[in-house]
């Protein structure tokens, strides 16, 4: 869907349009437009990683060319990729998180999702300055040829096709509310999104594969990472920590509150593999659950704990992919900027 949407043209279009609305505000305001624009193609395609690698080639001029760091730019894609994910209806680990805790679209959005989101861009974008003060200081600029608009005029064309994307997706995600609908909602979703795309914009066959092709192998490497992400997920759980902490706490957990069981499940869901999310929320679900039911969780708590077991490693301590993907596209190999800004976004996290 992301080669569709970059060949369609709908990808710079959907950028522009988002660019549009914080232009002429100010620097930081446009700051946020980058945040934003990350937001909705991450929000669009369930993937980071996917979503940042469509974004970026389009919003780096942009940054550079506002006098952004590398530094700088990367926290503002990781930020916006972060809140993204977390509303994301096609992510992989959001739909198992509504499969487990049997709510559709809306309760999670409103439970979980959203106040995550809403928590990421806030506190974001009031620690972008600091990084840009402090890393403008060692010369961390992008270059004069960075900094070039290679972006092509935008056409009636590519508009049309931006809308008739817009339009589908709204539809789908009202159909997923309504509906409720599981794990094949993405496996149908996603396709309809990039034929119509490619038939909004009358994209020959031939050009439509190449485009799905182009896409995929860009992804290659990240698919490779996350294949041996689920080779070591598959370890450790043929290891059964998770069952042997149930035997341990199992008396305690049965004697402790609905808050106090929500805590600590969520806490051990954290200490797990960043990156294989959805296999990890089906694995606390298939442990933790019965026993959520049973003291009187309700789906809604259950959906906040699920989420930040799901969640909570993208931010920290340690890190991880998705810090990784904003940094290789922005161009930055400043990690420790990067992991004080999942810190800064884990503690408010954390306490929410």
């Amino acid at each position: 869907v992301g080669g569709v949407l970059r060949e369609s043209g709908v990808a710079q279009v959907t950028v522009a349009a988002v660019l549009h609305l914080f232009r002429h505000r100010g620097r930081r305001a446009i700051a946020a437009g980058i945040v934003f624009a990350c937001l909705v193609l991450v929000f669009a395609l369930g993937t980071i990683n996917g979503g940042l690698a469509i974004a970026a080639p389009l919003l780096i001029p942009v940054a550079a060319r506002l006098g952004y760091t590398r530094s700088t730019t990367a926290v503002l894609l990781f930020v916006g990729g972060c809140a993204g994910l977390a509303i994301a209806p096609f992510a992989g680990a959001n739909v198992a998180i509504m499969q487990a805790a049997g709510v559709g679209y809306g309760t999670y959005l409103l439970f979980g999702g959203g106040p995550l989101a809403l928590v990421t861009i806030l506190v974001g974008l009031l620690w972008t300055p600091v990084v840009q003060r402090h890393t403008a200081k060692s010369g961390d600029f992008y270059t004069d040829e960075e900094a070039a608009d290679t972006s092509t005029p935008i056409t009636a064309s590519m508009r049309k096709a931006a809308i008739v994307f817009a339009v589908v997706l709204t539809l789908l995600v009202v159909f997923a509310i309504v509906t409720a609908i599981g794990f094949v909602f993405p496996l149908f979703a996603l396709p309809i999104l990039a034929i119509a795309t490619g038939l909004a914009v009358r994209m020959p066959i031939g050009t439509w594969f190449i485009a799905v092709g182009r896409g995929m192998r860009s992804m290659l490497g990240i698919f490779v990472l996350f294949w041996l992400l689920s080779i070591l997920f598959l370890i450790i759980d043929s290891l059964h920590p998770f069952d042997t902490l149930l035997v341990l706490l199992g008396p305690q957990l049965e004697a402790s509150s609905p808050f106090i069981f929500s805590l600590i499940v969520a806490f051990v869901g954290w200490v797990a593999v960043p990156g294989a999310t959805a296999a990890q929320v089906v694995l606390l679900d298939r442990v933790f659950g019965p026993m959520a039911i049973q003291i009187g969780v309700s789906p809604a708590s259950w959906v906040v704990v699920l989420l930040f077991a799901a969640k909570a490693d993208t931010y920290g301590p340690f890190p991880n992919p998705n810090m990784f993907t904003a940094m290789g596209l922005a161009h930055s190999t400043n990690l420790r900027a990067m992991l004080l800004t999942g810190w800064t976004l884990l503690i408010p996290a954390i306490l929410m």
